[in-house]
């Protein structure tokens, strides 16, 4: 889940860490989360990413990828490649969001999660009485995190 997303590069956990990927012995990452793409991929040693391969649901149980997915998933890359000034501003709306979710009722909403990570791990403390009382607590996050997407444009 961290491709894409942490790191000065983008890279991953071991990008944020500083970890050479020669010091880890397999790295693999989804296209689908910080890129809305499909597929992923598997890196390491040439016995792991065989086992992987030949033995990964993927290669038993998948059909071709649509070439619209891999053409996104390839584009998003190189934009991280050439321009990653998306990730000082994803930092930025990270920080922010994390802060208007502290403002949250805790007897209502908790936050999980490292507040580093763009990826939040939302709970509702208690069951709420009704359909009308879940979407007014939906509409209180998306009041609360709506100036996110007016920053920076």
């Amino acid at each position: 889940m961290s491709f894409g997303v942490l790191g000065s590069r983008g890279a991953g956990i071991s990008d944020h860490f500083g970890v050479e990927a020669s010091k880890i012995d397999i790295i693999t990452a989804s296209l689908s989360n910080a890129f809305s793409a499909a597929g992923g991929f598997c890196a390491g040693s040439c016995q792991i990413v065989d086992h992987q391969r030949l033995a990964g649901q993927a290669y038993t149980f998948s059909a071709s990828l649509p070439a619209m997915l891999a053409v996104s998933g390839f584009e998003a890359i190189q934009f991280l490649e050439t321009d990653s000034s998306c990730l000082t501003r994803l930092r930025e709306n990270t920080v922010l969001m994390h802060s208007l979710l502290k403002q949250m009722d805790p007897r209502m909403i908790v936050k999980g999660g490292v507040d580093k990570s763009p990826v939040f791990h939302l709970s509702l403390l208690q069951s709420l009485s009704n359909r009308v009382d879940e979407e007014k607590l939906l509409q209180e996050i998306v009041d609360l995190v709506r100036p996110l997407f007016f920053l920076n444009t």
